[in-house]
């Protein structure tokens, strides 16, 4: 063999580790970086292999816990002089003071179509709530009925 090899030669020794027939100036054996992890773990020391390689299919990724929407509760925020009732970004009803200083009924709430005023802030607040949960209407007082 020629003293100096080409390139596809030099290649093909260092993959397999052996080294050329008369040696070669500069040539070193086996490179560090072997050609496949198996020829490595075989000429590591025995019981001390070197742990499997995790490729990107056996990588266990997190899943996800999807989250239940869960529906949007109204809730009570608290102002200066008024208490808004609010759902979501919209606020659906709203209790305030009622200006004057000794007044009989001090609330004044507004919710969906309906209003009133109460004399103390728990009974504005749960007026509020009762005419949002039926559904902020009117109820027909004055037609007559279908069914007759």
């Amino acid at each position: 063999m020629s003293a100096v090899l080409s390139i596809s030669k030099r290649a093909a020794l260092h993959a397999s580790g052996e080294a050329p027939e008369g040696g070669e100036p500069g040539f070193r054996g086996a490179c560090s970086a072997p050609a496949s992890r198996a020829a490595h773990a075989s000429a590591a020391a025995p019981g001390k292999g070197l742990p499997p390689v995790r490729t990107v299919d056996t990588v266990k990724k997190p899943r996800l816990r999807s989250r239940r929407r869960m529906p949007l509760r109204p809730f009570w925020e608290r102002g200066y002089r008024s208490h808004g009732y609010w759902l979501g970004k919209e606020r659906i009803g709203v209790v305030e003071i009622a200006p004057g200083k000794s007044l009989e009924l001090k609330y004044r709430w507004k919710a969906g179509t309906s209003f009133g005023q109460s004399p103390t802030l728990k009974d504005a607040k749960r007026r509020v709530e009762e005419t949002i949960l039926m559904g902020g209407r009117q109820l027909p007082l004055f037609e007559e009925e279908r069914g007759q």
